[in-house]
């Protein structure tokens, strides 16, 4: 059931307040505890949250285990919508000389993976907010970082426009597409004429 009281945007802030004031040992433990309540934010069912889900690779020098990846409700046709990317900010401090460039870096590489439309950088002081466009398989994202994203039923419109775009803008999918238009048009105007033989017939 859709529910009538879901915001439009989830923001930052919203994210942030998920954990004020916690502090995490791990970054499982930091999984463990946001896990449930991503849930509660986004308004979803458990079963739409994978935990450590293996991605597909392009690239092996890093790591193919995404955190978290929010999926669709639709058991016939998945569709990964949005990755969560988990780090400590004491990690990044301590091995990255408090830059987050290797995290995002990690994220976009999982989002391109998936193909899935929106990622998120969270560590337990901040949060990095990026969409995706895409245009072809095999093309590289465009990203953007905002600080806002929609809310899950809206990401599955976008996510169910976009497929439908790139079917149409393939080369091999192109000629199908201009097939179905043509055959299309041609039933409509058999049809009509269809029509018009009749009512000639029985109107005189």
């Amino acid at each position: 059931m859709v529910n009538l009281f879901m915001a439009r945007w989830i923001y930052k802030k919203d994210i942030l307040k998920l954990i004020e004031n916690q502090k995490f040992n791990s970054e499982k433990e930091f999984e463990e505890y946001i896990t449930p309540r991503l849930v509660e934010l986004f308004k979803i069912k458990p079963n739409q949250i994978e935990n450590q889900s293996i991605t597909t690779s392009f690239d092996y020098a890093l790591s193919n285990c995404a955190d978290i990846v929010v999926t669709n409700d639709d058991p016939n046709f998945k569709k990964d919508l949005l990755v969560i990317e988990l780090k400590l900010a004491k990690s990044v401090e301590k091995y990255k000389d408090s830059n987050y460039t290797g995290a995002v870096k990690q994220l976009h590489k999982y989002c391109q993976d998936v193909r899935s439309l929106y990622g998120i950088l969270l560590t337990d002081e901040t949060c990095f907010i990026y969409v995706y466009r895409y245009f072809n398989k095999n093309q590289e994202f465009r990203r953007i970082e905002t600080d806002r994203i929609p809310n899950i039923r809206r990401i599955e419109d976008r996510a169910t426009r976009e497929v439908l775009f790139d079917f149409v803008i393939r080369k091999g999918s192109f000629k199908y597409f201009l097939l179905i238009v043509a055959l299309s048009y041609f039933l409509g105007v058999l049809s009509l004429r269809i029509l018009q033989f009749v009512f000639r017939v029985f109107l005189g």
